[in-house]
């Protein structure tokens, strides 16, 4: 399965949501978070896409330890991509910092 979210938004597809909003004060830096829940009865494979937000570049982005970094990656061409295989039920909160 695959999402392209480029603006806030709401995304339901296959018994996945992913819901984005950006908030400039409930980190230390300005975030871009996704809350991800799975309605689905059996795990599938994610793969979320995002456009970094304008007037920032890839070296200003940061994945924070604590929300999933290590699925993340900057893809070098004004975006990333998180990755991640997503259990039956799981509700998933992941973000990165610009």
């Amino acid at each position: 399965m695959v999402v392209v979210v480029n603006e806030e938004s709401v995304v339901v597809q296959n018994g996945i949501t992913v819901t984005k909003s950006f908030s400039e004060d409930e980190f230390p830096v300005p975030a871009v978070t996704f809350e991800i829940e799975s309605t689905r009865e059996e795990p599938v494979e994610l793969r979320l896409t995002d456009t970094i937000p304008e007037g920032f570049g890839v070296e200003q982005i940061g994945f924070h330890p604590d929300y999933g970094s290590e699925h993340w990656t900057a893809t070098g061409e004004g975006g990333v991509r998180f990755e991640r295989t997503v259990e039956a039920g799981e509700e998933i909160q992941t973000v990165y910092g610009v």
